[in-house]
């Protein structure tokens, strides 16, 4: 099986071939596959093969080109024309077969200091035609000696240009011509070598002796020319003096031979008994090796002539036995009988062995003498511990040759480069070249060559170089002991070196001495296997530290310490590994050398080290980053969570789009360490728990220190960094920095009080938590105390928090429906590694810890504060979170983690999970939806439940709002669906099958588009991949989609679906598909859905309904509607679920504390949630309903209150909060504009105007002044089942969220009751507070029954939009009117105030008796419009009778205040109105159109100045009245003829007010006037 770099390699050279075969060149294509072969792995990685085959085309042509026997090109490859792109100079040699071509290569590349980096090596048969055209590339088979070449492509580590790289062709040029000689010498080499053997032996002398001599020297030329010699140059002098030179030429090669010229000694010529003789060049070899050049000499016998052999012995030379080599058998006979010793012996075998282990040249260059005095008295030392050191000199002076026989134990590579280094340097010798020699027996011989040029070699005092050598060649081992013998008391300093002296392997002790294994001892012997990594820190000289760290079982990596050690700002100078076997366990020792930064005080070197050691295991463990806020711990300095402070406030900055960098961020603090330090102190002062007293003194003292110091900050990028750590640190209200279990865990929580800190983009949040772990990184903002809104897992770890800032927008009006205002958190898991489920479930329980941690708790009442944790704000214990996206599955995770903290909320902490309500199995969510889809159908004239209607979806069955919205209805014709995956087509569906089909989906485990049966699809639909590229579209599609287009990509039908003609488009799936026209796609924030989204005034959908979040932005709707299209917006739509969640956790909470009290038991817990589920949805939908219907009453009258709507758009910007270019709400300018046109506020519009006051009403009246008003109370009982309502009631009262829950359910009535557009202008009242209003409001509420005419309304659902809304509108009116005048009374309880007009009641209900004429006409004619109009009599009695509220209840106080009864009043007012003809006055008035603010307010005080006459002229008569005795008919008739001429007046002054003069305000202030004159004339 082939290993993974195996492989690789194999699939690379495959696919460089594939390239290849593109040029269709079959010849090029078998170069090619030849030339891969002769790559290395690590040579292709260099290349894509693109390049790889760009290379070798160049290379092919380069070859084919080449026409002489030696052709070089060397070049720089240009990357644009050539195709490929080299790190360095490219060398491509062309040249018949020679040897030692590469290797002599190699050498002049190496003796020229060219470094390789590429090597391509090819032994090549290639085939000419005449033209030298190359034909084929023929098999070994089938090639020709004459027809392989060498081909050879290098690639240098350096670019080289111009001179340089001529310099670079002369050199390969002239090593390579010499290569040429040699080859082509090499037959003349070898016939001389002949000659001179045939030489020696003609004319043999007679003597014994010198005969030997003689055949000896013929004998080894012979063996010379058996392949023992490499034969570089030969000069032969003749008896006449002639030389002639083969091979290298010194003088045409430039090459000094030094044996070949006539300096050399001439003893030689003395010689005449043909005996050889041999030594060692000065020039080393250019040919085959480099190594300095062996010499033989023969002198012939006549004295004058001799050859003399310069070259290599070849590598076979030393296998040979030198008995049985010619010459040296001779010589080794003589030395055996020389030294006295018997074969047989010991010591013989030990000097044979020597003698036959000796190198062979060194053999042949040493005397009989020579060999006797070295290895005789090596014999003669019995036993091997000790070194031993032999020389011999050079007969000619210029080599020492030097041996060492060591015992094995004392050898070592230290030992071999000291020793070296010690001979060049004691002998001052020009070059030192050391080689071992290592066999089976003990002892190791070191051979020196010591080379002289041009100076005579000193005498070598044997004793003393030995000695030296010695000393050298005392072992680590014996240093270690002797070190532990001094430290230690002796029998444990033998302890430990038995333990630790096979620890340290050979590659440690050749680079640390025994005096840092002694520290190592130390250090090792506090470690154990259970610690998986420690570190040892210790200075060393100058500005340098030497970090130890110590990993078991596994080396560690150095691409990731390194970056560990320089974000501490530490340079490594030098990096060691060693692994260690201790006892078994394998350890692996790193020694890094490292650099202290320049600016760190030296006596803060020990402290700041200890400091780094520190961080740097916690780091290991992964618990903070190797990034450059480390650098703090070096230059501030300061332990690491001190520095991680900085870290954590650095990745908050982030996420709030600080636009410097965490980079300049760490520059800044370490430019000015003391205010980083100061900052720090003011972080200890703000939030140690152990400092009790002078907090504040401290804390002050502090930042007039930071203060005085930022005046010297010279970069303004400093100071804004520097102040903005500051303000971080000021906004922090708790933090869990100090508590042990978030120190033990790595997590720190970070509360901010958003409002202090200036730069965050708005919306500013009330509070935010930040929670910042080796495994989670989060944020949870929220809008106010009580708050709650979704966890979602992230997947924007750069900006998450703009991400849940645009999402908690949403949660925030979503919200308005429920107690909590919007919150909403994101988390980003950190970890990498492990079950991507499982370490986001990990991440999410970590993150919740973190908000858990600093938050208050309760039991029983009473509020419990964190341990450990200082807090500057009030007290904060309702935390609640729901599921979001990648965290649907998580609640009951959440819950545990609650129990874990014994949370006060209990499993009321998340909503849903095991024992809770799922809303998927509920459906609520997208049944919330389907009725906001009914009230825009009904708008549309169709009814989704009863008629069939046309949709597309975004989303599939499987999903909750999507697959339950879809099945809510069997006349829903889908015709084209799509989720990230899938297409989903059916042109022409029936409605009921499709239905079977979606319950079908519905129902399985997992499902999505692909799992519909094809089969039951119309003709010409599809199921598509969003992957594809090419739809071919059917012609149903294309009419369905009306497009003309026969292909598009799947992209661009997802965008015709978009686009398609259709009754309703449903979103109930992710991402933001539809945009306004003038926004772009990076201002919808939302890159994946880029290429599908489409613009708002595109879209042919009659409906839009939003099930999923965020489907359309703001001002997408806004376009859609202004175009034409109906549509709420997403926190509409999607409502009930965040409204069924907040029930379910109230309802938790209340259950929880009957349990803790021990009323309830576990399983009545659950039994009675259960229970409660169908009542709980159906007021969650009563809800969705209601705010539906108030939207539609709004965008009904939006025309006639635009400029009230205004007002109130003024009001919230200024009390709320409201952004106008945030939530889209136009400017002044632009709604003058829309009214002008005609276009006046959108539902969408509207829908923010009305969740914003619903928030701000709820937070206004969330007061302990509310708590004491029993009657606005009994609110927050209607938001709990009627069985707790019923048994509970008293209970319900002390429920922790009682104020919060009566105050948003007052909110909700109030703002729908009265219209939202009101609420401002019954504020502006005299004395009016929004608990007063809320009182009044309560009031009219209960003393007009209009909770049962708003039912009987809603119950009216079978009328018409243009019958129905218009009477809602008039309610509203009817309720505003009463509550402004029961905003006089609301200083009292509201339950007082019912009680004290409680004769209101009989008097409504009996209205038409209490009538003037014009009053009752005026009423019966209204009852009977209604009546006509489809509603029942009883309603339309009602409706008719609201309409004169304003006069019964001015009857009712005068009723009151006089003591008399209330018909009696009515008597009184109605003659008197009748008599005066103001009833024509009151509803003319009533009737009068608002153009503006200013005219709505003057019509308000002049309708309130005609009743305030009105009942003050009553209220005279009823006085006079009172005192008499006579009866109200006739006491009046005397009243009205006593005044008969005040009456006539005013009669006279009535007629002149025409009808159309009642059509302008000027006729009303002139009415008022004369009004006045006759009140005072009749007193």
């Amino acid at each position: 099986m082939l290993s993974s770099t195996e492989a690789w390699s194999q699939q690379t050279r495959q696919n460089c071939l594939d390239v290849c075969a593109a040029y269709e060149n079959p010849l090029f294509a078998t170069f090619a596959e030849r030339a891969l072969k002769a790559l290395l792995g690590d040579e292709l990685r260099r290349y894509t093969p693109h390049s790889l085959s760009a290379c070798l085309w160049g290379f092919w042509q380069f070859v084919a080109d080449s026409r002489q026997e030696i052709n070089i090109r060397v070049f720089n490859p240009e990357p644009v024309k050539a195709g490929w792109r080299s790190e360095g100079t490219v060398i491509e040699i062309y040249s018949s077969e020679m040897p030692f071509l590469l290797n002599s290569l190699r050498i002049a590349l190496q003796r020229g200091g060219y470094d390789v980096s590429v090597l391509m090596d090819i032994n090549l048969p290639l085939r000419r035609n005449r033209y030298c055209q190359i034909t084929d590339i023929p098999k070994n088979t089938n090639a020709n000696a004459d027809e392989y070449r060498s081909l050879i492509h290098i690639e240098l580590s350096e670019v080289f240009e111009n001179d340089a790289l001529k310099d670079l062709e002369t050199h390969i040029y002239a090593s390579l011509n010499m290569l040429r000689r040699v080859v082509d010498g090499f037959p003349r080499m070898q016939g001389l070598l002949r000659d001179a053997a045939q030489k020696l032996i003609e004319k043999m002398p007679k003597e014994s002796d010198a005969a030997v001599i003689r055949m000896e020297s013929h004998a080894f030329l012979q063996w010379l020319i058996r392949g023992h010699f490499t034969f570089l140059a030969v000069r032969h002098r003749d008896e006449s003096g002639k030389e002639e030179i083969a091979g290298i030429d010194p003088i045409s090669t430039n090459l000094h031979i030094d044996w070949l010229d006539d300096s050399f000694p001439n003893t030689i010529k003395q010689e005449k008994e043909g005996r050889l003789f041999f030594g060692k060049s000065l020039t080393r070899s250019p040919i085959h090796h480099d190594r300095y050049a062996d010499v033989v000499i023969v002198p012939m016998p006549d004295g004058k002539s001799e050859y003399r052999f310069w070259g290599l012995y070849t590598s076979r030379v030393n296998q040979h036995d030198p008995m049985t080599m010619p010459v040296l058998r001779h010589k080794i006979t003589t030395v055996d009988i020389s030294s006295g010793l018997r074969k047989i012996s010991h010591d013989g075998r030990n000097f044979d062995r020597m003698l036959r282990t000796h190198p062979r040249d060194e053999l042949l260059l040493a005397t009989e003498e020579d060999l006797l005095n070295a290895f005789l008295p090596m014999v003669k030392q019995k036993y091997g511990n000790e070194l031993r050191f032999i020389w011999r000199l050079d007969p000619w002076k210029r080599f020492i040759s030097v041996f060492i026989y060591l015992p094995k134990p004392l050898y070592n590579q230290t030992f071999v480069s000291r020793t070296g280094e010690f001979l060049q340097a004691r002998f001052n010798a020009t070059d030192a070249v050391m080689t071992a020699y290592v066999s089976e027996h003990r002892w190791i011989r070191l051979q020196g060559l010591l080379v002289f040029e041009d100076k005579n070699p000193p005498r070598i005092n044997i004793e003393e170089t030995e000695s030296v050598l010695k000393r050298l060649a005392r072992t680590w081992d014996d240093e270690l002991l002797s070190l532990l013998m001094t430290k230690y008391q002796p029998m444990l300093a033998n302890q430990l070196f038995r333990r630790y002296q096979n620890v340290f392997p050979e590659g440690y002790k050749e680079n640390y001495r025994p005096q840092d294994a002694l520290v190592d001892v130390t250090f090792l012997e506090t470690l154990r296997p259970e610690n998986p990594l420690a570190v040892e820190v210790s200075p060393t000289e100058g500005r340098t530290a030497r970090f130890k760290i110590l990993q078991w079982h596994q080396q560690l990596s150095l691409s990731r310490v390194m970056p560990i050690l320089e974000s501490f700002g530490l340079k490594v100078l030098q990096e060691q590994a060693f692994p260690l076997l201790l006892e078994s366990n394998c350890l692996w020792l790193h020694d890094f050398r490292t650099e202290l930064p320049d600016n760190l005080a030296r006596e803060a070197f020990v402290q700041t080290l200890a400091y780094v050691r520190e961080a740097m295991q916690v780091l290991w463990q992964g618990a903070i980053e190797a990034d450059n806020f480390n650098r703090l711990v070096t230059t501030l300095p300061c332990r690491w969570r001190e520095a991680h402070i900085f870290r954590v406030l650095s990745a908050y900055l982030k996420q709030t789009g600080f636009p410097l960098s965490a980079t300049a961020q760490v520059e800044a603090l370490t430019r000015y360490p003391n205010i980083g330090r100061s900052l720090l102190e003011l972080f200890q002062t703000r939030f140690d728990p152990s400092i009790i007293t002078d907090r504040s003194e401290r804390q002050d003292a502090i930042l007039k220190r930071i203060d005085l110091a930022l005046d010297k900050v010279s970069s303004l990028s400093d100071d804004r960094v520097l102040r903005e750590f500051m303000a971080l640190i000021m906004a922090i209200v708790r933090t869990s920095y100090y508590m042990p279990s978030a120190i033990k865990s790595q997590r720190i929580a970070i509360k901010f009080d958003s409002s202090q800190l200036r730069n965050l983009p708005n919306p500013k949040p009330w509070r935010e938590v930040f929670v910042y772990s080796p495994d989670v990184i989060g944020l949870h903002l929220r809008f106010g105390q009580v708050s709650r809104g979704g966890i979602r897992w992230s997947d924007r770890p750069e900006d998450f928090r703009t991400e849940v800032l645009g999402l908690v927008k949403a949660q925030q009006v979503k919200n308005a429906v429920i107690v909590p205002v919007g919150a909403k958190g994101a988390f980003v898991v950190r970890a990498t590694y492990g079950d991507k489920y499982d370490i986001a479930l990990n991440a999410y329980q970590e993150f919740l810890r973190g908000l858990l941690d600093i938050t208050d708790n309760r039991h029983k009442d009473k509020i419990i504060s964190p341990k450990n944790v200082v807090c500057h704000d009030g007290q904060d214990t309702y935390l609640v979170v729901a599921a979001d996206k990648g965290t649907a599955t998580f609640s009951d995770t959440a819950n545990a983690v609650a129990a874990e903290y014994q949370f006060w909320l209990g499993d009321a902490f998340a909503s849903g999970g095991s024992n809770g309500y799922s809303h998927k199995a509920m459906g609520i969510t997208a049944r919330g939806a389907f009725i906001s889809l009914a009230r825009l159908a009904k708008e549309a004239d169709f009814d989704p439940y009863n008629e069939p209607f046309s949709m597309v979806g975004i989303g599939d069955m499987s999903g909750d709002v999507f697959g339950n919205g879809l099945l809510l209805s069997k006349q829903i014709r889908l015709q084209a669906a799509f989720n990230h995956n899938y297409i989903f087509i059916d042109p022409y569906p029936d409605p009921e099958t499709s239905y079977q089909e979606r319950k079908r989906l519905f129902a399985l485990p997992q499902s999505d588009w692909r799992d519909y049966n094809r089969e039951l699809m119309s003709e010409g639909g599809g199921i598509f991949s969003r992957n594809e590229r090419k739809i071919v579209l059917s012609e149903e599609m294309k009419d369905m989609l009306m497009v003309q287009d026969n292909i598009l990509s799947a992209d661009d039908l997802v965008r015709a679906i978009l686009k398609m003609p259709v009754d309703v488009l449903w979103n109930g799936g992710i991402g933001t598909y539809v945009k306004a026209s003038d926004e772009n796609h990076a201002d919808v924030g939302d890159r994946l859905n880029d290429n599908v989204r489409v613009n708002a005034n595109q879209l042919r959908a009659r409906i839009v309904c939003e099930g999923g979040n965020l489907g359309f932005t703001q001002r997408a709707r806004i376009e859609y509607q202004l175009n034409g299209g109906l549509s709420h917006t997403d926190f509409i739509d999607n409502s009930a679920g965040v409204d069924c969640s907040d029930h379910e956790v109230n309802i938790k909470i209340f259950l929880q504390r009957e349990q803790q009290a021990r009323r309830l038991s576990a399983d009545d817990y659950k039994n009675l949630l259960a229970e409660w589920r169908d009542e709980i949805a159906q007021a969650v939908l009563n809800n969705n309903y209601a705010q539906t219907q108030c939207l539609a009453i709004a965008n009904h009258q939006s025309l006639l209150r635009h400029r009230e709507y205004s007002t109130l758009a003024d009001f919230l910007e200024v009390n709320a909060g409201l952004d106008r270019h945030l939530e889209a709400i136009p400017d002044v300018r632009i709604w003058e504009a829309r009214i002008r046109t005609q276009q006046p506020l959108t539902r969408a519009e509207l829908a923010i105007l009305l969740a914003y006051t619903k928030n701000w009403l709820k937070a206004a009246l969330s007061t302990a002044e509310l708590f004491n008003d029993k009657q606005l109370m009994t609110e927050a009982q209607a938001l709990f089942p009627v069985a707790i309502r019923k048994n509970y009631a008293s209970t319900l009262q002390k429920h922790p969220l009682a104020v919060s829950l009566a105050a948003t359910r007052l909110a909700r009535l109030m703002t729908e009751r009265l219209g939202m557009g009101s609420i401002p202008r019954l504020l502006q009242n005299e004395r009016s507070t929004p608990l007063k209003l809320a009182r009044a409001f309560m009031v009219a509420r209960a003393l007009l029954g209009l909770d049962q005419v708003w039912q009987q309304l809603d119950d009216s659902k079978d009328l018409t939009d243009s019958v129905l809304l218009p009477q809602y509108a008039a309610l509203q009116s009817y309720t505003r009117r009463a509550c402004g005048w029961f905003l006089a009374y609301a200083e009292k309880p509201s339950e007082q105030i019912i009680a004290d007009f409680s004769m209101l009641a009989p008097l409504l209900n009996d209205l038409p008796n209490h009538l003037n004429h014009k009053r009752l006409e005026g009423w019966q004619n209204a009852k009977n419009d209604l009546v006509a109009k489809g509603f029942n009599a009883h309603l339309a009695e009602r409706l008719a009778s609201l309409d004169q509220i304003l006069p019964l209840l001015d009857m009712c106080r005068l009723a009151q205040d006089k003591g008399i009864s209330v018909e009696n009043v009515a008597y009184f007012y109605e003659v008197i109105e009748e008599t005066l003809g103001l009833t024509d006055v009151q509803r003319a008035l009533q009737n009068l159109a608002v153009n503006n603010t200013w005219e709505a307010a003057a019509r308000d005080q002049l309708r309130a100045g005609l009743l305030r006459d009105m009942a003050q002229l009553t209220e005279d008569a009823l006085s006079k009245w009172k005192s008499t005795q006579e009866s109200q008919q006739s006491w009046l008739t005397m009243w009205l003829r006593a005044n008969q001429q005040i009456f006539i007046d005013w009669h006279q002054f009535r007629r002149r007010l025409s009808p159309s003069d009642l059509a302008s305000y000027a006729p009303y202030v002139v009415l008022t006037s004369q009004l006045h004159k006759l009140l005072i004339q009749l007193k």
